[in-house]
């Protein structure tokens, strides 16, 4: 049995008009640090895959928000957020995000192809710091590790025991979801090593990590006299007092 060219070229556009364009990469929910770049990847094998970004376009959903705005299109993104979005690697059907995390930018993402087929990621910024509150009789202070968010997810905030191989839970927040910043405060004591540790996990799922930040480790050596402040300026003090008597050592001895 003979198939004639026209019948082929039926079936060819039967088949070709059935098939389902998709995305074949999606974008991954991030979190990262205020001032850190973040890429959000996507791309598609819809039939416009040789044109810049495959014919992918992007949109951003502010905090809370269920109305969303096109930021790019044709591998361009509008002048409003060029400042602190860009795409790379627009071709062979990609049209990576990449976005400088700052309050401005936490929110939800979407990636669009023409079929059109969407896909959503969410982007926390976030800004954790350790500041001490108050101090007791050179043996206690009191300290308190704070991150202010810009996203829909909300951090957990812990203090940690350090040892040589372990960390244990000290404390934690309470998690409220209508505080931010999201704060824990703690009293160290002068035998006590203490880390800050801030986590987000997905919604629902909690063995999904997504950011995981830990603080230096902090002690009443450095803490527990002088002025109450920023923990980085009484550390500081600790290395200068600490450095002059190295160096009246060195000079009398």
């Amino acid at each position: 049995m003979k198939i004639t060219a026209a019948v082929t070229g039926i079936l060819v556009t039967l088949i070709f008009n059935n098939v389902q364009c998709t995305l074949i990469t999606k974008p991954s929910d991030a979190a990262a640090k205020i001032g850190d770049f973040v890429i959000m990847r996507c791309s598609s094998s819809s039939s416009y895959v040789d044109e810049p970004c495959g014919g992918i376009a992007w949109k951003y959903f502010q905090v809370k928000s269920s109305s969303g705005t096109y930021i790019s299109t044709n591998a361009t993104v509008i002048p409003s957020v060029a400042s602190h979005n860009s795409i790379i690697n627009s071709s062979e059907g990609n049209c990576n995000l990449k976005i400088n995390a700052t309050e401005l930018t936490g929110g939800k993402y979407q990636c669009i192809d023409s079929t059109p087929e969407e896909a959503d990621a969410e982007l926390t910024a976030l800004d954790p710091k350790v500041s001490e509150q108050s101090h007791d009789n050179m043996a206690t202070t009191k300290l308190e590790c704070s991150v202010r968010y810009y996203g829909n997810w909300v951090p957990k905030v812990q203090w940690m025991k350090t040892s040589e191989d372990s960390l244990d839970i000290a404390a934690s927040n309470d998690n409220e979801t209508s505080k931010n910043p999201v704060s824990s405060t703690i009293t160290i004591g002068t035998s006590e090593q203490l880390k800050c540790r801030v986590r987000i996990f997905e919604p629902g799922k909690p063995n999904t990590l997504i950011f995981d930040w830990m603080s230096r480790p902090y002690n009443c050596t450095y803490l527990c006299s002088g002025d109450p402040g920023q923990i980085d300026r009484a550390y500081n003090k600790g290395i200068a007092f600490a450095i002059g008597l190295a160096i009246c050592l060195a000079i009398f001895v």
